[in-house]
């Protein structure tokens, strides 16, 4: 198995836990007293735009 494969396999909460934020590109949607990985867990629950 590659790293690549173990991360494929990771729940949405593990892969949170390790995730640069989300929101980074854009700052004005960025929380900051927000908890970080509730934000990125948050996202990765979005709907992708395709």
């Amino acid at each position: 198995m590659t790293k690549a494969d173990a991360i494929r396999q990771m729940s949405d909460e593990d892969l949170a836990y390790i995730m640069i934020c989300p929101m980074g590109i854009d700052k004005d949607s960025c929380i900051p007293d927000s908890n970080c990985i509730e934000c990125c867990l948050e996202w990765l629950k979005q709907e992708a735009e395709e």
